[in-house]
């Protein structure tokens, strides 16, 4: 959904992974290619229209189930949230104060430093992730049958790749809390299926927008449609962005708010989008203002003398 073609992977370190796929290497950087791109544009169904992602206490993998679902029109989920009875969570040099097997947990951290963990015993085959919210914004470690795989810190909540995992893997997310630390995190974790991924994407990649020409302020392309849908774009709007439909001016409506999509019909069409920056625009406009304001101002406060040099400029072209 964001045109991501490729990614780089910095940490010495390949994890398992159906979706990206090595293609070159240099030291500790790897080079990956996203095995189920889409490009900027693709259609979708038009449920797709009116999902909202925004302002819930959702956690990302049911934000991105409606997404999937509204644009596929397939209902099963693509991300399984892990069953509660694979978690469990334990201090050390730390007191757990609750925990909930859905993954929220509140803590304090008396002296020195402590560690939070939450260890997920794997039984099903899929690809691992896991979304979090540290409120104290911790730092955390990441073990896969206890190889340890990366380390991040957090800033925002976030969601993370782990790995291919099969039944009988354990994962470990081990959080370090400072000492006073009082504070709580959030950690839910989902497998991907699979088989409704491939669905998916199979549907999703049927008919996709051709780029004949990209800019900064123009995006060109043809689609073959081969039903009535919704083109989704892969391109945020600020309000400047306009777009045409085999010439003529199409509605935009904004996916979650923000990104672009346009109706269309099966069959073959062309899409311009075209970027007008109105503040730009005004911007010249207040320029060229304050410029003759400026020049009038300068007239103005000696207008005698240039009155007189006028004049001799005027009596000089006569004579000649």
């Amino acid at each position: 959904f964001l045109n991501l073609k490729y990614m780089l992977e910095r940490s010495n370190q390949l994890e398992e992974n159906p979706y990206f796929e090595k293609i070159h290497g240099y030291h500790d950087v790897y080079l990956l290619e996203n095995k189920a791109y889409l490009p900027l544009g693709f259609l979708t169904e038009n449920d797709i229209k009116d999902i909202s992602l925004f302002f819930t206490n959702s956690h990302a993998f049911y934000n991105q189930n409606l997404l999937f679902s509204a644009a596929t029109g397939i209902q099963n989920n693509v991300w399984q949230t892990t069953p509660e009875s694979w978690l469990t969570i334990e201090g050390e040099g730390l007191e757990i104060l609750s925990s909930m097997d859905s993954g929220y947990c509140s803590y304090r951290v008396n002296e020195g430093s402590g560690t939070l963990i939450y260890r997920y015993t794997i039984e099903q085959e899929g690809f691992f992730c896991f979304d979090a919210n540290m409120y104290a914004g911790n730092y955390f470690y990441v073990y896969l049958n206890g190889q340890y795989l990366y380390g991040d810190g957090m800033t925002l909540p976030q969601t993370f790749g782990v790995s291919q995992v099969r039944p009988g893997d354990v994962v470990e997310i081990r959080a370090v809390c400072s000492g006073g630390e009082d504070s709580s995190m959030n950690i839910h974790a989902a497998i991907l299926d699979d088989k409704v991924f491939w669905e998916g994407y199979e549907l999703l990649s049927r008919s996709t927008l051709e780029l004949t020409e990209f800019s900064n302020t123009r995006i060109e392309g043809t689609i073959e449609c081969d039903r009535d849908g919704f083109l989704y774009t892969s391109v945020p709007d600020d309000g400047n962005w306009k777009v045409m439909v085999d010439g003529e001016d199409a509605e935009i409506v904004l996916i979650g708010d923000v990104m672009i999509g346009v109706n269309l019909t099966k069959g073959s069409h062309e899409i311009t989008f075209v970027y007008e920056n109105r503040s730009f625009t005004y911007g010249c406009l207040i320029t060229v203002v304050c410029l003759l304001v400026f020049l009038f101002l300068i007239y103005w406060s000696d207008r005698e003398k240039w009155n007189n040099r006028a004049m001799k400029v005027y009596q000089f072209i006569k004579r000649k």
